[in-house]
């Protein structure tokens, strides 16, 4: 698929992220364990509302931020993160 007509198959964006306990991480990798208890609980992996792609007026240069009681824990701007994701596969 080319860059060029990608946005040609999809009309909304949505945002979607796993959280990992990292406490829990961390005794299981200590133990030699299995982590995946880490990222399978309730709430770990929401997902925003769908928004239509015509509101955004470069899809290829979004940024997007996680805060959390008023501070940024995550920032990152698509060419980062998706393309990398495509180049990955």
């Amino acid at each position: 698929m080319l860059r060029s007509f990608a946005a040609d198959y999809y009309d909304e964006l949505a945002l979607g992220i796993d959280f990992t306990a990292r406490d829990i991480q961390q005794k299981h990798k200590e133990k030699g364990l299995p982590w995946e208890l880490a990222k399978a609980f309730d709430g770990s992996a929401p997902v925003s509302n769908f928004v239509p792609k015509s509101k955004f007026s470069d899809l290829y240069h979004l940024d997007f931020k996680l805060d959390i009681n008023g501070k940024t824990r995550q920032h990152g701007k698509i060419p980062k993160t998706f393309y990398s994701l495509l180049n990955a596969s």
